[in-house]
């Protein structure tokens, strides 16, 4: 998923992409996702048994807080391409 990630970044920093390739790449980038995100919660859960509802809060807790610091940062970095 990772490299993945590069090569979309790196092909559509150079404008190399269509609008084709540009859905054909966020379909392989979602889809390794959507394979890897429940299999690394479940694995992330696995040694809270007896705690499992609180580790399962914590983490989406994380989750929407690094979603917030993200979303935060790119708009104070990303200045020049806003929406008037």
């Amino acid at each position: 998923m990772f490299f993945n990630s590069i090569h979309y970044y790196l092909l559509s920093i150079n404008s190399l992409l269509s609008l084709y390739g540009t859905i054909t790449m966020l379909f392989l980038f979602l889809a390794c996702l959507g394979i890897s995100n429940p299999i690394t919660a479940g694995l992330t859960l696995a040694p809270f048994s007896r705690n499992t509802g609180s580790a399962s809060a914590l983490m989406g807790a994380i989750q929407l807080g690094l979603g917030a610091l993200a979303s935060f940062a790119v708009g104070i970095f990303c200045e020049r391409f806003y929406v008037a």
